[in-house]
Protein backbone atom coordinates (compact mmCIF):
# COMPACT_ATOMS: atom_id res chain seq x y z
CA UNK A 1 0.00 0.00 0.00
CA UNK A 2 3.00 2.31 0.38
CA UNK A 3 3.93 1.60 -3.24
CA UNK A 4 0.37 1.51 -4.67
CA UNK A 5 -1.77 3.61 -2.27
CA UNK A 6 -5.16 2.80 -3.80
CA UNK A 7 -4.55 -0.95 -4.22
CA UNK A 8 -7.29 -3.35 -3.18
CA UNK A 9 -6.19 -6.65 -1.64
CA UNK A 10 -8.43 -9.71 -1.48
CA UNK A 11 -8.08 -13.25 -0.18
CA UNK A 12 -9.77 -16.61 0.20
CA UNK A 13 -9.64 -18.16 3.67
CA UNK A 14 -10.63 -21.66 4.70
CA UNK A 15 -10.69 -22.20 8.43
CA UNK A 16 -10.69 -25.52 10.27
CA UNK A 17 -8.58 -27.48 7.78
CA UNK A 18 -7.30 -30.87 8.97
CA UNK A 19 -4.83 -30.42 11.80
CA UNK A 20 -5.45 -26.68 12.26
CA UNK A 21 -4.48 -25.65 15.79
CA UNK A 22 -5.66 -22.68 17.85
CA UNK A 23 -2.28 -21.06 17.16
CA UNK A 24 -2.78 -21.57 13.40
CA UNK A 25 -6.17 -19.93 13.71
CA UNK A 26 -4.79 -17.02 15.74
CA UNK A 27 -2.05 -16.54 13.14
CA UNK A 28 -4.76 -16.26 10.47
CA UNK A 29 -6.69 -13.67 12.50
CA UNK A 30 -3.44 -11.76 13.16
CA UNK A 31 -2.67 -11.78 9.43
CA UNK A 32 -6.14 -10.39 8.69
CA UNK A 33 -5.60 -7.62 11.26
CA UNK A 34 -2.23 -6.77 9.71
CA UNK A 35 -3.14 -6.89 6.01
CA UNK A 36 -6.67 -5.43 6.37
CA UNK A 37 -8.12 -7.06 3.27
CA UNK A 38 -10.64 -5.13 1.17
CA UNK A 39 -12.37 -8.33 0.03
CA UNK A 40 -12.38 -11.79 1.58
CA UNK A 41 -14.13 -15.04 0.76
CA UNK A 42 -14.27 -17.01 4.01
CA UNK A 43 -15.39 -20.59 4.54
CA UNK A 44 -15.24 -23.38 7.10
CA UNK A 45 -13.42 -26.44 5.75
CA UNK A 46 -15.53 -29.41 4.70
CA UNK A 47 -14.10 -32.70 3.45
CA UNK A 48 -14.55 -33.29 -0.29
CA UNK A 49 -14.36 -36.71 -1.89
CA UNK A 50 -11.65 -37.46 -4.44
CA UNK A 51 -9.20 -34.98 -2.89
CA UNK A 52 -5.81 -35.54 -1.29
CA UNK A 53 -7.22 -34.49 2.09
CA UNK A 54 -10.07 -37.00 1.79
CA UNK A 55 -7.70 -39.86 0.96
CA UNK A 56 -4.79 -38.99 3.24
CA UNK A 57 -5.96 -36.79 6.13
CA UNK A 58 -8.36 -36.91 9.04
CA UNK A 59 -10.91 -34.13 9.41
CA UNK A 60 -10.08 -33.65 13.10
CA UNK A 61 -11.42 -30.14 13.76
CA UNK A 62 -14.93 -30.35 15.26
CA UNK A 63 -17.72 -28.52 13.43
CA UNK A 64 -18.45 -26.18 16.36
CA UNK A 65 -14.76 -25.16 16.48
CA UNK A 66 -14.76 -24.55 12.71
CA UNK A 67 -17.86 -22.38 13.05
CA UNK A 68 -16.37 -20.38 15.96
CA UNK A 69 -13.15 -19.83 14.04
CA UNK A 70 -15.04 -18.82 10.91
CA UNK A 71 -17.04 -16.33 12.98
CA UNK A 72 -13.78 -14.89 14.42
CA UNK A 73 -12.41 -14.42 10.91
CA UNK A 74 -15.63 -12.85 9.60
CA UNK A 75 -15.79 -10.44 12.55
CA UNK A 76 -12.15 -9.43 12.03
CA UNK A 77 -12.79 -8.82 8.35
CA UNK A 78 -15.94 -6.77 9.02
CA UNK A 79 -14.18 -4.58 11.61
CA UNK A 80 -11.28 -3.91 9.28
CA UNK A 81 -13.32 -3.24 6.15
CA UNK A 82 -15.53 -0.78 8.08
CA UNK A 83 -12.46 1.18 9.19
CA UNK A 84 -10.95 1.07 5.70
CA UNK A 85 -14.15 2.27 4.07
CA UNK A 86 -14.78 5.03 6.62
CA UNK A 87 -11.22 6.37 6.44
CA UNK A 88 -10.34 5.84 2.75
CA UNK A 89 -13.66 5.96 0.90
CA UNK A 90 -16.07 8.42 2.54
CA UNK A 91 -15.92 11.79 0.80
CA UNK A 92 -14.16 10.45 -2.29
CA UNK A 93 -15.48 10.52 -5.80
CA UNK A 94 -15.35 7.03 -7.37
CA UNK A 95 -15.87 5.88 -10.93
CA UNK A 96 -18.58 3.18 -10.75
CA UNK A 97 -19.66 0.70 -13.45
CA UNK A 98 -23.47 0.53 -13.21
CA UNK A 99 -24.80 -3.05 -12.89
CA UNK A 100 -28.50 -2.29 -12.48
CA UNK A 101 -31.07 -1.71 -9.75
CA UNK A 102 -30.04 -2.58 -6.20
CA UNK A 103 -31.86 -5.31 -4.27
CA UNK A 104 -33.55 -2.79 -1.97
CA UNK A 105 -34.59 -0.40 -4.72
CA UNK A 106 -38.24 0.65 -4.57
CA UNK A 107 -40.52 2.68 -6.82
CA UNK A 108 -40.49 5.53 -4.27
CA UNK A 109 -36.70 5.37 -3.71
CA UNK A 110 -35.04 3.84 -6.76
CA UNK A 111 -31.39 2.98 -6.25
CA UNK A 112 -28.75 1.55 -8.53
CA UNK A 113 -25.77 -0.58 -7.72
CA UNK A 114 -22.40 -0.89 -9.36
CA UNK A 115 -18.74 -1.67 -8.77
CA UNK A 116 -15.63 0.45 -8.42
CA UNK A 117 -12.39 -0.53 -10.11
CA UNK A 118 -11.53 -2.18 -6.79
CA UNK A 119 -14.65 -4.35 -7.11
CA UNK A 120 -16.31 -2.61 -4.17
CA UNK A 121 -20.10 -2.58 -4.32
CA UNK A 122 -21.68 0.89 -4.39
CA UNK A 123 -25.39 1.66 -3.99
CA UNK A 124 -26.55 5.12 -5.05
CA UNK A 125 -29.85 6.87 -5.81
CA UNK A 126 -31.20 6.82 -9.34
CA UNK A 127 -31.03 10.45 -10.34
CA UNK A 128 -30.06 12.39 -13.37
CA UNK A 129 -26.28 12.47 -13.41
CA UNK A 130 -23.74 14.57 -15.23
CA UNK A 131 -22.70 12.94 -18.48
CA UNK A 132 -19.06 11.70 -18.48
CA UNK A 133 -18.15 13.88 -21.50
CA UNK A 134 -19.27 16.93 -19.51
CA UNK A 135 -17.15 15.86 -16.57
CA UNK A 136 -14.15 15.53 -18.91
CA UNK A 137 -14.80 19.00 -20.35
CA UNK A 138 -15.38 20.63 -16.97
CA UNK A 139 -11.93 21.29 -15.50
CA UNK A 140 -13.25 21.68 -11.95
CA UNK A 141 -15.08 18.35 -12.00
CA UNK A 142 -12.31 16.52 -13.83
CA UNK A 143 -9.59 17.77 -11.50
CA UNK A 144 -11.70 16.79 -8.48
CA UNK A 145 -12.29 13.31 -9.89
CA UNK A 146 -8.64 12.80 -10.79
CA UNK A 147 -7.53 14.19 -7.44
CA UNK A 148 -9.87 11.82 -5.57
CA UNK A 149 -8.88 8.88 -7.78
CA UNK A 150 -5.23 9.49 -6.94
CA UNK A 151 -5.88 9.70 -3.19
CA UNK A 152 -5.89 13.49 -2.86
CA UNK A 153 -8.52 15.60 -1.16
CA UNK A 154 -10.63 18.26 -2.86
CA UNK A 155 -13.68 20.32 -1.96
CA UNK A 156 -14.44 22.08 -5.25
CA UNK A 157 -17.92 23.40 -5.87
CA UNK A 158 -19.46 22.59 -9.25
CA UNK A 159 -21.34 25.01 -11.46
CA UNK A 160 -23.49 22.63 -13.50
CA UNK A 161 -25.67 25.13 -15.36
CA UNK A 162 -23.97 24.34 -18.70
CA UNK A 163 -23.83 20.53 -18.38
CA UNK A 164 -26.04 17.81 -19.88
CA UNK A 165 -27.65 15.25 -17.60
CA UNK A 166 -28.35 11.59 -18.25
CA UNK A 167 -30.06 8.71 -16.47
CA UNK A 168 -27.50 5.89 -16.06
CA UNK A 169 -28.15 2.36 -17.29
CA UNK A 170 -26.25 -0.94 -16.86
CA UNK A 171 -22.85 -0.70 -18.51
CA UNK A 172 -22.50 3.06 -17.97
CA UNK A 173 -19.77 4.56 -15.85
CA UNK A 174 -20.82 7.20 -13.33
CA UNK A 175 -18.89 9.28 -10.83
CA UNK A 176 -20.37 8.71 -7.37
CA UNK A 177 -19.42 10.55 -4.20
CA UNK A 178 -19.14 8.04 -1.36
CA UNK A 179 -21.12 9.25 1.66
CA UNK A 180 -21.20 6.08 3.81
CA UNK A 181 -18.83 3.19 4.22
CA UNK A 182 -19.67 1.61 7.57
CA UNK A 183 -20.11 -1.84 6.09
CA UNK A 184 -18.99 -3.77 3.02
CA UNK A 185 -21.30 -1.79 0.69
CA UNK A 186 -20.46 1.82 -0.04
CA UNK A 187 -23.26 4.37 -0.40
Amino acid sequence: RDIIPDVSISTDIITGFCGETEQDHQDTVDLMETVKYDQAFMFAYSMREKTHAHRQMKDDVPKDVKNRRLNDIIQSFRRNVAVINETREVGRLRLVLVEGFSRKSTVDRPTLQGRTDQNKRVVFPLTELLHWQDIQQNNTLLSRFLNDASGGAANNQVNDSQNRFTVPKPGDYVAVEILQGANHTLK
